[in-house]
């Protein structure tokens, strides 16, 4: 079977706040809110050490747990302008027996969550990491459409079925793909005698995440076959 593949613009807006999941000793940028307060969990451990440049107008407060940590940007005030902050900071936290650098990228954005994930995810991130270098992006989108149709997963139980344009749509499972913002959904796409296109799954009801790429089994549903697969990629790693 030829794969198709309906490719979105990575510069789809989303107002909801995001997640993202890092890996240790993988220096990582990450997209922050240069307004609003932004998270960081220590998802295996205790956070023991966050550092940083002064004066850059970066605050952080680690709750009593040591487990979050919130970070805000102030504005910077030399008594004539206030600067907004936008220049990218180096951070190095320590959280369990991991040290997690990142750097981090103001925009102007909505709130961010950032996990710190434990080192057994490590491997595979890195893999997917090496081998993504050498790709192109619609190669990666490609083969993460490939994989996801040989990979044998669970099916999601009590998922609400969405109604349109004559299709019953419902959500089987969901795949996130560690070392990358992305996660694939899989949903089942029930009708009869009806012609499918990808666009027609630009559908808030499918996904509250940007859907950077959307992929189908079969586009003609009819009386002998009347379901087909449909895989979104959605540009979050932590969405759920």
């Amino acid at each position: 079977m030829k794969l198709k593949l309906f490719a979105m613009s990575l510069f789809l807006l989303c107002t909801n706040a995001y997640t993202v999941n890092i890996m240790p000793e993988v220096r990582t940028t990450v997209s922050v809110s240069q307004a609003d307060i932004n998270r960081i969990s220590c998802e295996s451990g205790l956070i023991s050490s966050i550092d940083y440049a002064s004066n850059t107008g970066l605050t952080h407060k680690t709750h009593k747990n040591k487990k979050n940590v919130v970070i805000l940007f102030k504005q910077l005030d030399d008594g004539r302008t206030r600067k907004i902050i936008n220049a990218k900071i180096n951070m190095l936290i320590g959280c369990g027996n991991e040290y997690y650098p990142l750097i981090l990228d103001p925009q102007k954005i909505d709130s961010q969550s950032i996990f710190l994930q434990t080192s057994s995810l490590e491997s595979e991130a890195r893999k997917n990491n090496q081998e993504n270098t050498v790709k192109t992006h619609e190669e990666v989108l490609i083969d993460l459409i490939k994989s996801s149709r040989k990979k044998i997963s669970g099916v999601m139980k009590n998922q609400p079925s969405v109604y349109f344009d004559n299709l019953q749509v419902k959500l089987l499972n969901k795949q996130n793909i560690y070392g990358t913002n992305y996660q694939v959904n899989k949903f089942v796409v029930i009708g009869n005698n009806v012609t499918l296109i990808e666009k027609q799954f630009l559908n808030t009801q499918l996904s509250k995440y940007p859907i950077v790429a959307i992929s189908l089994d079969d586009f003609h549903l009819n009386n002998d076959k009347n379901w087909t697969y449909l895989y979104l990629i959605v540009e979050n790693w932590g969405a759920q």
